[in-house]
C-alpha cells in the first residue's frame, strides 16, 4: 500500500470513528436533556467539525488523565438520565427519586432485564463505544481533552439531577407569582349526603383517551363506548406535572394535590431493598378517603403489585383505607403462571375483585373499592393467559387494551346482576397517560393526549368538556357521592361537574401549570409537613 492510499485509508477511519463519536456524544446528549431530536444532527455535525481540525499527537505528547476521568465520571452519571427518556419516554427528576427510593437495586436490575432487556444492552453498547472511543481518541489527538470539558460541561447543565439541584438555591422565578393560599381550599363541606351510596374506582392502568383516536387501538378501545353511552364523561382531562405515574395519578385524583418529593431528601440512601415505606405520608392533607371513612364507609384497595411499592400501602391506610390486596395477599399456588415482574396478571386480580366486592356488598356499611390493572403497562403489555396475543413482531398494546376493557364491561355487568348498580357509583379512568411503549409513535403524532374519565349510574349523563387536571377529580368523586362544597372546590382541585374556573383554566393549560409545580420546593414542603392554610 502506497504512502497515499496508507493516509487516505487512516483519514477515512479516524473520520469514521470520530463521526461515530460525535453521533453517539449527539445521541446521549440529545435524550440526557430531552430535548427534541431535530436537534440532532446539529450537535453532530459542530462536534465532528471541530474534532477534524484536531491533529494527531506525537508520541511524546502527555496525555490528559484528569479531565478523562472527570468526563467519564460525568457521563456516568448522565446515562440513566438517558436511559430513562430512551426507554420511558421521559427522564423527570421527580419521579426517579420515589423510584429509587422504594426500589431496590435487584428489582431494579430485574426490570431493566423484564421490560427493557434488548435496549438496556443496546444502549450499554453505545456508551461502552464512546467511553472507549474517549479513551482513544484523549491519547491521540492534540487538544481532544477540551473537547471533553465542553461536552463535559453541557453534560451537567442539561443533566435533570443538576437542574434540580440548581433550583433548589435559584427558584425559577416564575414560582414567586404562585402563593399556595390563592389556590389550595381546605374542603369545607356545607352539606352531607343522608344516603350513602357506595363507590367503585377502576384505575386502569396507561389506558388513556387518546387510544381511542388511534387506528391499531380504535377497535379494541371501542369496547368501553358501551358503558360510556349512558355515562358521565369529562373528555378533557390533561394530565400535569405530579400526576404522571401511577402513585402521584392516584394522590392527585383522591387528595386534589399534586405529588412532590421533598426535595432529593426522600430516604433514598437510607435503604438498597424496597422495604422503605413514608410513614406519614401527606398527613394533613383531608384526602376522598379521610372525609369518607369518617362518616362510616368502608374502603378497600386492590392492586396486583407489591403495595409497598411507592410507599402506596402507607398513603391508603394513613388516608381512611382499611383493607388492602396486593401480590403477597394471595398463594404462590393460585399466582403461579399467572404473574409478570411487578406482580400479579389481572385475571388473578379480577378473581380477588369480584370476591371483595361481594364480601363488601354483604356488609351493612357503605363502602368504597378501588383497584388498579396492570395489563396495559409499558412496553409491551402483560397479558392474562386467556388474552389471545397477537404475532409475533406486533404490539401486543391493543390487545391488553381490548382483554381489560372486556374485563371491565364483565365487572359492570356483575354489578348490575348483583342488584347493586342503583346503589354504586361506578368510576373508571386511567391513572396516568402511556409512557414510552410499542405505540408512542402513534400516540405521539396525536394533537393532545386526555386522560380517561367516565362515571357510570351518575345523578346525569352527558358529556363535559371543561378544560380539567386529575387533581379536579377529587372534589368531583365527593359531589358525586353527595357531598356539597364551598366554592366547588377541594384542596386544589375544583370539581369538573361546576362552571368555577379550575387552575388548569387560570393557567390556560397545563404546560403554565407545570412550570408551578416543577422543583417548588416550598408547595412541596407544605403538602407534607405544614399545610395550616
Amino acid at each position: 500500500m502506497t504512502t497515499t492510499l496508507r493516509s487516505v485509508f487512516s483519514w477515512t477511519l479516524r473520520g469514521l470513528g470520530l463521526l461515530v463519536f460525535s453521533w453517539l456524544l449527539g445521541f446521549f446528549f440529545v435524550n440526557t436533556g430531552s430535548f427534541s431530536r431535530k436537534y440532532m444532527l446539529l450537535v453532530v455535525l459542530i462536534i465532528t467539525g471541530a474534532l477534524l481540525r484536531l491533529k494527531w499527537k506525537s508520541p511524546e505528547e502527555p496525555t490528559n488523565w484528569k479531565v478523562l476521568i472527570i468526563w467519564i465520571i460525568i457521563l456516568l452519571i448522565s446515562f440513566p438520565f438517558a436511559m430513562l427518556a430512551l426507554t420511558l419516554g421521559t427522564n423527570d427528576i421527580e419521579p426517579i427519586i420515589l423510584f429509587f427510593r422504594d426500589n431496590g437495586i435487584e428489582e431494579i436490575r430485574a426490570i431493566a432485564r423484564g421490560s427493557f432487556l434488548l435496549k438496556t444492552q443496546v444502549f450499554a453498547g453505545f456508551l461502552y463505544i464512546l467511553l472507549t472511543a474517549s479513551y482513544y481518541f484523549n491519547r491521540r489527538l492534540r487538544g481532544f481533552h477540551y473537547v471533553l470539558m465542553i461536552c463535559g460541561l453541557a453534560y451537567l447543565l442539561v443533566n435533570p439531577l443538576s437542574q434540580y439541584v440548581f433550583r433548589q438555591f435559584f427558584p425559577n422565578p416564575i414560582l414567586a407569582t404562585f402563593n399556595v393560599a390563592d389556590h389550595f381550599k381546605k374542603p369545607v363541606f356545607t352539606k352531607i349526603p343522608q344516603i350513602k351510596k357506595n363507590m367503585i374506582i377502576v384505575y386502569l392502568e396507561s389506558l388513556e383517551q387518546t387510544y381511542g383516536d388511534i387506528v391499531k387501538t380504535k377497535p379494541d378501545y371501542d369496547k368501553v363506548r358501551t358503558l360510556m353511552a349512558d355515562a358521565l364523561v369529562a373528555d378533557n382531562v390533561l394530565q400535569t406535572s405530579g400526576s404522571t405515574y401511577t402513585i402521584a395519578g392516584i394522590v392527585s385524583t383522591q387528595c386534589g394535590v399534586p405529588l412532590l418529593p421533598r426535595g432529593l431528601n426522600n430516604g433514598i440512601f437510607k435503604s438498597l431493598d424496597s422495604k422503605m415505606e413514608v410513614k406519614t405520608f401527606y398527613k394533613d392533607i383531608d384526602c376522598f378517603g379521610d372525609r369518607l371513612s369518617r362518616d362510616g364507609y368502608t374502603l378497600s384497595y386492590m392492586n396486583g403489585a407489591d403495595a409497598r411499592k411507592y410507599s402506596k400501602r402507607s398513603f391508603l391506610t394513613g388516608h381512611g383505607y382499611t383493607r388492602i390486596f396486593d401480590e403477597f395477599s394471595v398463594s404462590d399456588a393460585e399466582r403461579e403462571g399467572r404473574d409478570n415482574l411487578w406482580g400479579l396478571n389481572d385475571e388473578v386480580l379480577y378473581e380477588n375483585v369480584y370476591k371483595e366486592l361481594d364480601y363488601l356488598a354483604s356488609q351493612p356499611e357503605p363502602f368504597v373499592l378501588s383497584y388498579l390493572t396492570i395489563a396495559t403497562h409499558g412496553p409491551d403489555a402483560f397479558l392474562d393467559t386467556n388474552c389471545a396475543a397477537p404475532p409475533e413482531g406486533e404490539s401486543r398494546i391493543p390487545a391488553a387494551i381490548g382483554c381489560s376493557l372486556d374485563a371491565l364491561v364483565e365487572l359492570y355487568d356483575y354489578v348490575e346482576q348483583k342488584g347493586l348498580a342503583e346503589d354504586t357509583i361506578f368510576v373508571v379512568m386511567s391513572d396516568h397517560l402511556a409512557r414510552k411503549n410499542t405505540l408512542s409513535t402513534e400516540l405521539s403524532e396525536q394533537e393532545v393526549r386526555k386522560n380517561l374519565f367516565f362515571v357510570k349510574n351518575a345523578s346525569s349523563q352527558a358529556k363535559i368538556s371543561k378544560l380539567s387536571s386529575p387533581l379536579d377529580i377529587y372534589p368531583t368523586l365527593l359531589e358525586l357521592m353527595g357531598y356539597q362544597l364551598e366554592n366547588r372546590q377541594a384542596n386544589m382541585g375544583v370539581s369538573i361537574l361546576s362552571d368555577t374556573e379550575s387552575m388548569i383554566q387560570r393557567f390556560d393549560g397545563p404546560e403554565e401549570m407545570n412550570k408551578r409545580f416543577y422543583a417548588n420546593h416550598p408547595l412541596a414542603a407544605f403538602l407534607w409537613d405544614n399545610p395550616t392554610l
